[in-house]
């Protein structure tokens, strides 16, 4: 009796550790589960299945045994759509787009032809016909489909203007946003739709940037990932999908916003992604010692990646500079201000007589922008030169007429040698797309006061005061000055306008200032405010000083100087 009383407490024993070992485990995969379809990750018709078939199948297109059969075709033309084919699997994640519907392409066809895929097996990757089923990832992906098949590359443009928010200082669009502009346009997709959907799908898993590979391409300013999520950095060991994930965050309209629907699941897919958004032109390998690359894809964004040890995680920051027209003032600015032609008249009278200027603000305010509408003003005859640490001003593509050569610092040749280089070449005007290093500005004080008829530049002071004060301290720490009022004797005599840019909290854009700068310190004054926004308009506070107005007036015209001299008498 005892010792069949002793074996029921032991199988009641084993079966509450049963119990309560398998409980957390079953709830543990009921959590995974969900947090898989919150992040679009789907079994079904299995993606991950594909991707490995897929990846057979271009191994094999671009074996040497395939490359032995192709030669026996006469034309050469299957060797040539194998060259072509490996060329393109390169590119395509590197902002070429013409690479990615080239792949793309290869994709779709190996889907229609290969795996003679129906209507059922779409709705087991994407459940397009159960709107309940769909993930958050899903019914955007289908939202963009729709807007840009419709529009373009401006198609995310009028997805945001639809959606039921309006946009403020570091907004977050969020599911129910989604869920309601979803559910209001209910986009109609036919079977050639969901192909479509479905290609980019395996796309973006297999080669592509993952959940951001369609909206890198929108016209949007910029994005970035690994900046948010939670508990996220804490599974850098594991590698297991969060329940938060990465959120998507977006530079549109001088506005960062966070997409809350769009995130990317895991460390490990963000790692993947991070590797391949820097890699366009071969720049060399992210390492523990080399924790960060700046860097540009194909289209011309620009491109930071960090990594640990040297940041928490790994994150990465698109900025991408949209194929631009030469914008004037009044489109930039607008015309309905009071007293904007205030601004209109000083800023070309400044550029046309010659004045070296600082466009100054803070990220995202408008200053390449603003530079390269500036350079319309500059003569004809002159010629242009500009060192830039990526390739962002693009003046050529603007100015096709002009005599423009363009120079990018690299690892072989710095941004002082670059500047150094610029006096061989027959510059008269100097553009440094931004002054962000002592070397840098030492040169640029040299240059501004003998190697070029007058310099444009842009940095990220906030004052002329923080300006003046920047650049001293870039000449004291660059070796060339021991005393420092004497290395700011120097930036004022190199410097004359401060062009002051800034956004309000809706992303809006407008010259907040314009200070002069004086060359030496006259009766307590060393600055002057020429004019600012006074939040309806434009408000005159001084006129220029006599030196910097007739160094100004000998190189205008006399129609210019009449309409000059209009601005400096005009009354305060």
């Amino acid at each position: 009796m005892g010792i069949e009383m002793s074996e029921n407490y032991l199988w009641i024993i084993i079966f509450i550790l049963l119990l309560v070992i398998g409980l957390p485990c079953r709830i543990k995969i009921g959590k995974k589960r969900n947090v898989q379809k919150e992040l679009g990750i789907r079994k079904g018709e299995d993606i991950d299945n594909y991707i490995e078939e897929l990846r057979e199948y271009f191994d094999f297109l671009l074996s040497k045994r395939v490359a032995v059969m192709f030669k026996e075709d006469v034309n050469g033309g299957q060797e040539l759509l194998r060259k072509e084919l490996k060329l393109t699997l390169g590119q395509c994640s590197q902002g070429d787009l013409h690479a990615k519907l080239y792949v793309k392409g290869h994709i779709k066809q190996w889907i229609l032809d290969k795996k003679h895929i129906n209507e059922a097996q779409l709705e087991q990757i994407i459940p397009f016909g159960q709107p309940e089923k769909l993930s958050n990832k899903d019914k955007f992906d289908i939202l963009l489909y729709d807007y840009k098949k419709k529009f373009g590359t401006s198609g995310f443009q009028k997805l945001m203007i639809e959606l039921p928010k309006e946009l403020e200082h570091s907004a977050r669009i969020t599911k129910n946003e989604l869920d309601y502009l979803y559910f209001d346009r209910q986009p109609v997709l036919r079977f050639p739709d969901k192909v479509e959907l479905v290609v980019q799908r395996v796309y973006e898993q297999f080669l592509g940037l993952g959940v951001i590979d369609e909206l890198r391409d929108m016209e949007i300013d910029g994005l970035s990932c690994g900046v948010s999520g939670g508990d996220f950095f804490n599974l850098l060991k594991n590698q297991k999908a969060s329940k938060e994930g990465s959120e998507v965050w977006i530079f549109y309209k001088g506005v960062m916003t966070a997409l809350e629907f769009l995130r990317i699941p895991t460390q490990k897919e963000l790692e993947r992604i991070s590797r391949k958004v820097y890699r366009y032109g071969h720049p060399g390998q992210l390492s523990a010692k080399k924790g960060y690359m700046v860097s540009q894809m194909q289209d011309g964004s620009r491109v930071v990646v960090v990594r640990p040890p040297f940041a928490e995680g790994w994150s990465f920051f698109i900025r991408k500079f949209l194929p631009e027209k030469a914008y004037t003032l009044k489109e930039l600015f607008g015309s309905s201000g009071r007293q904007v032609q205030l601004l209109f008249d000083l800023l070309e009278c400044i550029i046309v007589g010659e004045q070296v200027c600082a466009v100054t603000g803070e990220q995202g305010a408008g200053k390449t922008t603003l530079l390269k509408t500036l350079i319309s003003f500059i003569p004809q005859q002159y010629t242009l030169r500009t060192q830039e640490l990526v390739f962002e001003l693009h003046l050529r593509e603007l100015y096709p007429e002009r005599n423009i050569v363009s120079f990018c610092e690299t690892d072989e040749v710095s941004g002082r040698e670059g500047l150094d280089l610029q006096k061989k070449t027959d510059g008269s005007v100097l553009i440094i797309g931004e002054v962000a290093s002592a070397p840098v500005a030492g040169w640029l004080v040299m240059a501004a006061q003998t190697a070029s008829r007058f310099t444009l530049f842009t940095h990220h002071a906030k004052t002329a005061k923080g300006l003046i004060k920047a650049m001293r301290n870039d000449l004291l720490t660059a070796g060339g000055f021991q005393n420092e009022m004497a290395a700011e004797l120097q930036v004022r005599e190199a410097v004359r306008f401060d062009i002051h840019l800034s956004k309000g909290r809706k992303g809006e854009r407008y010259v907040e200032r314009i200070t002069e700068i004086l060359k030496k310190e006259t009766e307590g004054e060393s600055e002057r405010e020429l004019i600012y926004w006074d939040g309806t308009g434009y408000q005159k506070l001084v006129t220029i000083s006599s030196d910097t107005s007739k160094e100004i007036k000998k190189r205008l015209t006399r129609s210019q100087q009449n309409r000059f001299e209009q601005w400096l008498f005009k009354e305060v």
